[in-house]
């Protein structure tokens, strides 16, 4: 069965202006988004910033007893990566590179001593749970550079936003909320 993934997700709300607004202030060039979906983000990044490499982070896997718009059937979720992976190598090169596993899997790849790769930036598109917001705060807060940005998107929702005031004050971050509480930053 063909899937038409062409119509990428863009939020007319202007949610994908603020992280390439944040990465162009900070001269920000190697990051992660997490939660990569159809890469529209993605390809916002890449287009309106000079981000040297960007990494997507996303398992694109079902999970029967979680309920959000992009848990997609497993044969969907199959199409939509590699979808995204042709798309964004068309349009970025080498720019973009995805890592199809989860966001926890994903960040020991990060770790000093495993790799070279500095991050300069990480967003967080993932699970909306508390624990699963949170423990994506706590991993990739700990492979991002001192002076990085961490990032994230879905903060109006009550968990997300639980989950990332109690991470920001922990770490004592100036907590920024943009474009209508759909956009959450602050600085390691």
């Amino acid at each position: 069965m063909a899937h038409d993934f062409s119509n990428k997700y863009t939020w007319p709300d202007g949610r994908y202006d603020v992280l390439p607004r944040v990465i162009n202030q900070f001269g920000l060039t190697t990051g992660v988004e997490v939660g990569v979906a159809r890469a529209g983000h993605s390809d916002a990044i890449l287009r309106n910033t000079k981000v040297r490499r960007l990494y997507g982070v996303d398992p694109y896997l079902h999970h029967p007893d979680y309920v959000d718009v992009m848990n997609l059937p497993q044969e969907e979720f199959d199409a939509l990566h590699n979808y995204v992976v042709e798309t964004m190598a068309r349009d970025h090169g080498d720019r973009f590179k995805m890592i199809r596993k989860t966001s926890i899997e994903a960040a020991f790849q990060f770790a000093p001593g495993l790799t070279d790769e500095i991050l300069d930036f990480v967003y967080i598109d993932g699970e909306h749970t508390t624990a699963e917001a949170l423990i994506d705060c706590a991993v990739w807060y700990q492979v991002l550079r001192p002076g990085g940005i961490l990032a994230g998107d879905d903060y109006m929702m009550s968990e997300v936003a639980m989950a990332v005031n109690y991470f920001a004050h922990r770490k004592k971050g100036k907590l920024h909320i943009e474009n209508n509480n759909t956009v959450w930053w602050f600085q390691k």
